[in-house]
C-alpha cells in the first residue's frame, strides 16, 4: 500500500464569505487541505482542533485585527506560518516575520506563493 504525503491544512481567515469560497475551491483545486471561516472567534476553534500548517490572512481584515491576529498566532502557534494578503500595501505586517503577497500580482504568483510556503512547512 503506497501512503500519499498529505499536504500541511491551509486556514483562510476573511470577512468576506464569496471570496473565501473562492480562494478555498482555487487552493483546494491546487491539491491543499483548505478551511476557511469569516467568523471572528473561529480561527481559534479551527487552529487548535485541526493540523494548520499556514494561515493566510485576506485584505478584507482591518489593519488592527488582522496585526493581533499576526501577533496571537505567533506567540500561540509559533510553527504556523502566516501569510497576509494586501492589495497595493499593508501596514498589517510591520513589526512581524509574516509573508506577504500582493493580490494584484494575479491567481498564479497567489498559487506559487501558497506552494512555497506549504514546502517549509514539511521541512
Amino acid at each position: 500500500m503506497i501512503n500519499a504525503i498529505k499536504r500541511p491544512g491551509i486556514l483562510l481567515y476573511s470577512r468576506d464569505l464569496k471570496l473565501s469560497q473562492l480562494r478555498a475551491r482555487m487552493l483546494e483545486a491546487a491539491g491543499n487541505e483548505v478551511s476557511f471561516t469569516i467568523n471572528l472567534d473561529m480561527p481559534w476553534t479551527i487552529l487548535d482542533s485541526d493540523t494548520i500548517n499556514l494561515v493566510v490572512l485576506c485584505n478584507t481584515l482591518e489593519t488592527k485585527h488582522c496585526r493581533e491576529m499576526v501577533a496571537d498566532i505567533m506567540a500561540f502557534h509559533p510553527f504556523v506560518k502566516v501569510l497576509i494578503l494586501h492589495d497595493g500595501s499593508s501596514s498589517c505586517s510591520k513589526g512581524t516575520d509574516a509573508a506577504m503577497f500582493d493580490i494584484t500580482e494575479g491567481t498564479d504568483a497567489f498559487l506559487r506563493t501558497i506552494d512555497k510556503l506549504v514546502a517549509t512547512t514539511n521541512n
